[in-house]
């Protein structure tokens, strides 16, 4: 917390002046209480290691029993009226008992410590043991977790930081190296005739529809530098955004079969994904279906929100390190589907607009690759 030097060096060429306030519950603060209350602070103030909260509540205190004024102090500490409102408010009310508090503020953690040690053994266990189809923690996830098994509702935050404790020591290696120790799970997969696919979402462009409910047609990124005339002209809804042309592919590893979900412009995330893994599931055989993905913040957030605990089929997510072999077929076919359909702009690398069109083409395309494969 920064204090400035010269705002407490003024302060200590002030007179001190009377303390004689009564607390909000009627705990009386009489002049022989100042020496007393002044006394503790400067052996608090002295302690090394003391916390930022602590030490703004024991300057707030120290100033006001010396007379000083609530806005004064705010501003002479660096910190909102507020805050200084609130500290002296508590002062007042319950005395010096009120700087001997040593609870922290800010939200208190609703697991006790079963709960935290079951939680811990958690960790140590796959998600997919869980239900999840995650192979390893996030925040998001671990958030659904505990709601789901304690019903108390933490905050992202509280899950990222228990996270990153408990994985603090988790190995890591170079790219290549896992990459290489990647391979090596996958091929020994192979050979015990796993149901292997590889998973991954393309982005196409941007929809070009209709009017909206408003009559208006939906903004795309190059509208927003438009005039307010060209916006009205044009019939432009600022407040509405054009959706996102996906489409979702998965390719088994041994037998290359191809499916394929089309996204359409008022579906979920979450639920073309479930659709995908339907059609995985609908054109697999073995009971253990293992999907590939790419490690993307995208893939996470969606397969955070998906359980299959009522699925007959078992599915497990492993996630491919950047630049995996076992993902360059899919690959491939992203980069052709692009330049087939002249989706990419070389030379801004802009996404083009996707009409109705050029978006039968494309699942022309994909149907007859999907018939090929």
């Amino acid at each position: 917390m920064r204090v400035s030097v010269s705002f407490l060096r003024e302060w200590k060429g002030r007179e001190s002046l009377p303390f004689e306030r009564l607390g909000d519950k009627g705990v009386y603060m009489g002049t022989s209480h100042e020496r007393e209350i002044l006394k503790y602070i400067d052996q608090e103030l002295q302690n090394g290691g003391i916390k930022p909260y602590k030490m703004r509540k024991l300057l707030t205190i120290k100033l006001y029993v010396e007379g000083g004024k609530p806005a004064e102090i705010a501003e002479g500490l660096g910190v909102t009226l507020r805050t200084v409102q609130r500290n002296i408010s508590g002062f007042n009310a319950t005395g010096l008992s009120f700087l001997r508090d040593s609870k922290e503020p800010g939200n208190r953690n609703k697991l006790d410590g079963d709960q935290i040690q079951q939680l811990k053994n958690d960790l140590k266990r796959n998600p997919e043991e869980f239900g999840f189809l995650m192979p390893e923690w996030t925040a998001p996830l671990l958030v659904k977790h505990i709601k789901n098994t304690f019903k108390v509702k933490l905050s992202d935050e509280s899950c990222r930081n228990m996270l990153a404790s408990v994985m603090a020591n988790e190995r890591k290696g170079t790219p290549s190296s896992k990459r290489k120790a990647f391979s090596e799970t996958v091929s020994a997969m192979l050979l015990e005739k796993k149901d292997i696919w590889a998973v991954t979402s393309i982005y196409l462009g941007i929809r070009q529809g209709g009017k909206n409910k408003r009559g208006l047609y939906p903004y795309k990124e190059e509208d927003l530098i438009k005039t307010p005339v060209e916006i009205e002209m044009a019939k432009i809804d600022l407040t509405d955004k054009a959706r996102k042309e996906i489409v979702h592919c998965a390719q088994h590893l041994k037998t290359k079969a191809f499916v394929y979900h089309y996204q359409s412009a008022f579906e979920e995330d979450t639920f073309a994904m479930e659709t995908i893994l339907k059609k995985i599931v609908k054109n697999s055989a073995q009971d253990e279906i293992i999907l590939l993905m790419a490690k993307s913040s995208f893939n996470k957030r969606l397969l955070s929100k998906i359980t299959n605990k009522k699925g007959k089929r078992s599915i497990r997510v492993l996630f491919a390190p950047f630049g995996a072999k076992e993902l360059q077929s899919l690959a491939f076919i992203k980069a052709n589907l692009l330049a087939r359909f002249k989706l990419m702009d070389k030379r801004n690398k802009r996404i083009k607009v996707i009409n109705q069109t050029r978006k039968e083409s494309i699942i022309r395309y994909l149907e007859r690759l999907s018939q090929n494969e």
